[in-house]
């Protein structure tokens, strides 16, 4: 299952504390594009999952919504993020352990 780092956790809290943004919102991650060595993964800040997602819930209490065909990609795979000079938010996925 997808591990969600402590300061990737406040990142996405960060983003889902907007006004804008609903109660109960997170990070989704969805397949952009499957090719033959893997996939094109993508990320964003939606409402809720979608009905066949899988939720896990970070230690910070964000929370990220994985595509079921996302799923498969990430089982083994940690959530990190940084914050770059102008304060933006970078994500980044790397193998567990």
């Amino acid at each position: 299952m997808l591990e969600v780092t402590n300061a990737a956790g406040q990142a996405i809290n960060a983003l889902t504390s907007n006004q804008s943004v609903p109660d109960g919102a997170g990070l989704r991650i969805s397949v952009h594009e499957e090719k033959p060595e893997g996939a094109s993964l993508a990320i964003a800040v939606t409402g809720g999952p979608e009905q066949s997602d899988e939720v896990v819930t970070s230690e910070a209490g964000s929370k990220v919504f994985i595509e079921e065909t996302a799923n498969p990609y990430l089982t083994d795979k940690v959530l990190d993020a940084q914050s770059d000079q102008e304060g933006q938010i970078q994500f980044q996925l790397r193998g567990q352990g």
